[in-house]
């Protein structure tokens, strides 16, 4: 829904989330861009005490995830 929001559509992520991937240096051969944005989304909100408990990316640095959480937050202000 976030995705649909955001680009009009559910097959494509916003044009800048390739550039949160390229500053982690992620390497997304194969990996479906769409389904690694949700991902992305759902592990920024997944940092919230409430539910870290049910958090299955705990392979994922905080750090990683503290920039989806800042990219995820200022695409939900833009978007407004």
């Amino acid at each position: 829904m976030i995705n649909l929001a955001l680009t009009g559509t559910i097959e494509v992520q916003p044009d800048d989330f390739q550039v949160v991937s390229a500053l982690l240096h992620l390497n997304l051969d194969g990996v479906g861009y769409k389904e690694f944005f949700a991902h992305c989304f759902a592990m920024s909100l997944l940092m919230e005490a409430e539910v870290t408990s049910a958090n299955p990316f705990t392979m994922v640095p905080k750090t990683d995830k503290n920039i989806f959480r800042s990219y995820s937050t200022f695409k939900l202000k833009t978007a407004e």
